[in-house]
């Protein structure tokens, strides 16, 4: 009998390295937060981090093929 079974690595890249990952069933949006508004203390503004240039997920699925 074969069986396979199969899970996602979700990986979370921030400003060139990696912060965190998961392992699940299916793929997850991790976020390590930097995308939140960044109050200036100087100012009375808020300032966002552009997630683009910043952040991203990468997935990867890996099977274990059983016998």
């Amino acid at each position: 009998m074969l069986s396979s079974i199969g899970m996602a690595k979700s990986t979370h890249i921030c400003m060139g390295s990696e912060m965190m990952a998961e392992f699940g069933l299916s793929t997850k949006h991790l976020d390590c937060g930097m995308n939140s508004p960044q109050h200036d203390k100087s100012s009375d503004s808020y300032q966002t981090i552009d997630p683009i240039e910043c952040c991203q997920n990468q997935f990867e699925l890996v099977n274990n093929d059983g016998d």
